[in-house]
């Protein structure tokens, strides 16, 4: 599917408005939730610093009681889930969660990962409070975050009477808090929604505005100007763009309307210089065209013509005479049976000549097409039906594929049927041990023409004979064959208004296509007539021996 420029100019830029504003929209969310977690690990980290400030004093004291008091208190602020003191040795000393007091904690959880991680990832007394957070999903599939504070050993602690710890120790314990997200999820969430509502709002007040602009300044332009151009290739000079823009596309439009009327112009005065030569000209190519073909014609059937004369006048008699003194002498019984057999040999075969120059006598009379409607289909048939029983179609596999709905046609059906016979036997003729032969007809071009297929699987015939297939006289048959059937065949489809073609190789089969036209002109049939030395086709009294 081929897409429009302003389609395309409108799809580009959509695609990069979009993305730069989806690309805005996830950096934005993504700054913030980075933000909100950097937040939130600060605030943790504060509040483990509190606590040990707090504390400090009374830890020096060994006032334990009043250590865990006071971050039991701390523990009652909203958001705090859980604060814990582990020792050196994994103990839980104290927990907001009492159940936990005296526990040994695992060194694979999280908040031992400081120090019993798999891999250090940095120096434990530098490691950063981000690196000491952790971000899970708790227990109750609330999102929480848990911060490990390590508790140093001091020389303020190291040194105190009260205090058991010696110097040699670096880590005390660790102070592990747990606070939940909910309140910085929920933030995020809302923001994340009003972002994604603000870009659509965007997205869709910048497409509007985009998709008025683009119809406005380049859609109507464009549309104009290929409407315009269209007009000039149908042949419309007459019309003109209107609507010219106030850019570069009007200066575009302006310089179409120019050349269209100098395009008006010069047709105009071509018109005019041509009105009375192409009138003239056209005149004088169809009579050359039409003298061109009667031409053609008359060299191909004058020698026909010539022919027949000469025998109607020379041969005709002598044969009568044959005929007659031959059936005479074959009543005298008293004469050897073997001389009779030969005296009717000779009678048979000057009866055959006979028929021959009778049917060549008919040929040369003038007789008009004597037209009727008639359906192609059933005249194929019928004709089929005329010969499938002779000796010649025994062996030959007939095959039929008609196109149903076809237009009945103006024809001479016995005309008609006598070229079909006439194609019929030629190919059966070529087909002596037997073969394939294809019918078909089909309605062709826009329905004015209707095509007529015979094909066969015999012997073929040699390119160079193609050239001379219709030409009288003409056979390549050689122990019989008058070499005229194909060229009264040609005769009688021209004279209908129609061709007939040839399409032949050795070996490989012949095709003859006859196209007959649906509403044939009777003018034909009288040019042909009305040409001297042109020998008009008579109505057919069955086939000739090609």
């Amino acid at each position: 599917m081929q897409l429009r420029l302003t389609t395309k100019f409108t799809l580009v830029t959509s695609a990069v408005l979009i993305s730069a504003m989806l690309l805005f929209a996830y950096f934005s969310i993504r700054s913030l939730e980075e933000t909100s977690i950097a937040e939130a690990v600060k605030d943790i980290d504060n509040l483990s610093e509190t606590i040990l400030r707090t504390t400090f004093h009374q830890m020096l004291e060994d006032d334990r009681a009043r250590v865990y008091q006071t971050i039991a208190e701390v523990g009652f602020q909203r958001g705090v889930r859980h604060i814990r003191l582990i020792n050196k040795d994994g103990l839980i000393s104290f927990s907001t969660r009492p159940e936990e007091v005296g526990l040994q904690v695992d060194k694979g959880e999280p908040s031992c990962n400081m120090c019993h991680g798999p891999v250090a990832v940095e120096p434990l007394l530098a490691a950063s409070s981000m690196s000491r957070s952790r971000r899970f999903v708790d227990e109750q599939g609330e999102t929480v975050m848990g911060m490990a504070r390590a508790i140093y050993n001091q020389p303020s602690c190291s040194t105190a009477a009260c205090h058991e710890h010696p110097a040699g120790d670096q880590l005390l314990g660790v102070l592990d808090i747990t606070v939940s997200l909910a309140e910085m999820t929920a933030s995020t969430a809302g923001f994340r929604e009003r972002m994604i509502l603000a870009t659509l709002g965007l997205l869709f007040t910048l497409g509007a505005s985009l998709a008025v602009v683009i119809r406005r300044f380049i859609h109507r332009p464009v549309r104009d100007l290929l409407a315009h151009t269209r007009r000039l290739a149908q042949g419309d000079l007459e019309g003109r763009i209107e609507r010219l823009a106030k850019d570069e596309l009007g200066e575009l439009e302006e310089a179409f309307n120019e050349m269209t009327g100098n395009l008006r112009r010069v047709q105009g005065e071509l018109r005019e210089l041509a009105a009375s030569l192409e009138s003239k000209v056209e005149e004088r190519t169809r009579q050359v065209q039409d003298i061109q073909k009667r031409l053609v014609r008359s060299e191909k059937l004058a020698s026909l013509g010539e022919l027949v004369a000469g025998i109607a006048h020379e041969i005709n008699n002598p044969l009568t005479g044959i005929m007659v003194f031959s059936s005479l002498t074959l009543e005298n019984h008293s004469l050897p049976q073997a001389l009779r057999d030969d005296l009717s040999v000779i009678y048979r075969e000057t009866q055959r000549c006979s028929g021959i120059v009778r049917r060549l006598l008919e040929f040369s009379r003038e007789a008009p097409p004597d037209k009727t409607t008639a359906s192609i289909n059933h005249l194929l048939d019928h004709t089929l039906r005329l010969l499938e029983n002779q000796a010649t179609f025994q062996n030959i596999c007939i095959t039929r594929n008609y196109t149903a709905l076809l237009p009945q046609l103006h024809v001479d059906a016995n005309q008609i049927s006598q070229v079909f016979m006439n194609i019929l036997l030629n190919a059966a003729q070529a087909m002596p041990d037997g073969g394939t032969l294809m019918l078909e007809t089909v309605l062709a071009g826009t329905g004015g023409e209707v095509l007529v297929r015979v094909r066969d699987s015999g012997c073929g015939i040699a390119e160079q004979d193609l050239k001379r297939i219709f030409d009288p006289f003409f056979t390549t048959k050689k122990e019989s064959g008058t070499g005229l059937g194909l060229s009264v065949s040609y005769g009688i489809v021209e004279n209908h208004g129609g061709t007939i073609d040839v399409e032949s190789s050795l070996g490989a089969g012949t095709t003859f296509t006859i196209t007959l036209p649906v509403d044939a002109p009777e003018a034909v049939f009288r040019a042909r007539a009305d040409t001297p030395g042109v020998m008009a086709l008579p109505e057919s009294r069955g086939p000739l021996p090609a």
